[in-house]
């Protein structure tokens, strides 16, 4: 589960991002997601719509789970609470306005903070989520009811590539190690 030391470690990655004056986007993924989409057709979505792609939900949208971790950190107004999933697409303009401020003393009794770290930092800061992120997922995952983890493929059938590719993402997980995603040609179509 991703604890404070990945919530730092991703802020780094993204003031090293932002040093680079042509960096637009900047993608948080991990070794276990592939593309779906080829490189040219997500460089034209990124240029036909430049904002932030990352799904998105405040305590009246959230889970039990996700309340008791918001109830850990009083200081944060409850309007403020945002919980996202780890892999997220953010603009130059939302990264700066994300890792502006270290915030991770302050959210340090929250667990899993990798997954409401940013969103909630951006709406503390008072960044207008809702009219510059596109909230929905840019990372397709297969959560397995009654898992507590996403389902890890090493095959595909063609009811999952198609529920993938109607998905809209960019990119899909989880994948195992070994997986010959090439076969699929997910990122050619």
């Amino acid at each position: 589960m991703g604890g404070h030391e990945l919530v730092r470690a991703t802020r780094l990655l993204l003031s090293t991002a932002l040093c680079d004056p042509e960096v637009t986007h900047i993608a948080l993924l991990s070794e276990s997601c592939v593309p779906i989409r080829s490189l040219s057709y997500i460089l034209a979505s990124l240029e036909a719509s430049p904002k932030s792609r990352f799904y998105f939900s405040g305590l009246d949208y959230c889970s039990l789970m996700q309340r008791a971790r918001a109830k850990a950190v009083p200081s944060v107004p409850d309007s403020c609470w945002r919980f996202q999933p780890q892999w997220w697409l953010m603009s130059r303009e939302t990264a700066l306005w994300a890792n502006a401020n270290d915030y991770t003393k302050d959210l340090e009794l929250v667990e899993i903070p990798d997954e409401m770290y940013f969103s909630t930092v951006l709406m503390l800061q008072g960044y207008p989520l809702e009219d510059r992120v596109h909230c929905r997922p840019v990372t397709w995952t297969f959560w397995e009811k009654g898992h507590g983890s996403p389902k890890i493929f090493k095959d595909l059938d063609a009811g999952i590539i198609e529920n993938m590719w109607e998905s809209g993402c960019f990119f899909a997980r989880k994948f195992a190690r070994g997986a010959d995603m090439s076969n699929f040609r997910l990122h050619r179509q």
